[in-house]
């Protein structure tokens, strides 16, 4: 899938079953349902992740967030 000419966006279920590649290319362009899905398929683990290190579930939430943050700040840099 090529940056310069992406596909039309997915939806609902076909979001959902779309490769990780596929689901940040579309994130790249801005569509937000496709931002969602990355959260969606990676919040509980990051969460888990975190609080196991932290063992403290409010810290756990606001690191898991800021993770996001910067992990929506830095996609571009993501190698499709």
């Amino acid at each position: 899938m090529s940056r310069t000419h992406p596909a039309a966006p997915l939806e609902g279920a076909d979001l959902a079953a779309a490769p990780d590649v596929q689901v940040v290319t579309q994130a790249l362009t801005g569509h937000q349902l496709a931002a969602r899905e990355i959260v969606r398929r990676y919040q509980r683990p990051v969460f888990n992740l975190i609080v196991r290190m932290v063992e403290d579930a409010g810290t756990a939430e606001d690191l898991a967030q800021e993770t996001f943050v910067k992990v929506f700040r830095s996609l571009q840099t993501f190698d499709v």
